[in-house]
């Protein structure tokens, strides 16, 4: 379990995570970092939100010790016995608090919604001010069949995360402007093929 958990959080060397494109969604979820609520997002799989994790994980390790932010990853199936239990999330953030000798003041919990009644161990979290922030993911179908939204009523924030607009593509190839996309056209012109082609997912 220790080997897990360590190798889902490699942040913890002081490394930031690479090859990550920016979102345009970043800066608002930044504006709402130091409030307590839960920041929740949804989206398709594969739409990004865990590679948004790491951009936030990047940023508060600008500030913040790499060794006090958790992410937990909980579709692993080395968390299958969280699976039916969340009150076994407690006994994660124990072993992740084990390892580094720190209290975790931050905590991204990825694919949330595989966790029965998940809910029910952020809202405990939350009322009872263990952590200073909690991140959750989960697929939009996933999250509408549980009741977060009214067990965590006025508690959260939620964004819904979509592909890479055509928009992100341009401005992580420094086209931001109709001057840099008429300088730029061929690779604007190529971007726009390979979007048609295969669509605007991450991968």
């Amino acid at each position: 379990m220790e080997k897990i958990i360590i190798q889902q959080n490699s942040h913890w060397e002081g490394k930031t995570y690479k090859g990550l494109l920016q979102r345009s969604v970043i800066n608002d979820l930044l504006r709402k970092l130091e409030m307590r609520h839960i920041q929740v997002l949804t989206g398709i799989r594969r739409c990004g939100k865990s590679s948004i994790f790491r951009l936030l994980i990047n940023e508060l390790m600008k500030e913040h010790d790499p060794k006090t932010i958790l992410s937990l990853n909980m579709d692993d199936p080395m968390f299958y016995f969280v699976w039916e239990n969340p009150a076994a999330l407690y006994s994660l953030v124990e072993t992740a608090e084990k390892i580094t000798g720190v209290k975790v003041r931050y905590l991204f919990l990825d694919e949330v919604q595989v966790v029965a009644r998940w809910e029910n161990f952020v809202k405990s979290t939350y009322d009872s001010e263990i952590f200073k922030k909690i991140f959750v993911t989960g697929s939009n179908s996933s999250l509408l069949d549980t009741e977060y939204s009214t067990l965590l009523s006025g508690r959260y924030f939620v964004d819904k995360i979509n592909p890479y607009s055509l928009k992100e593509l341009f401005a992580n190839r420094g086209i931001t402007d109709y001057y840099s996309l008429i300088k730029n056209k061929v690779t604007a012109l190529q971007i726009v093929d390979e979007c048609l082609e295969w669509g605007c997912f991450p991968e």
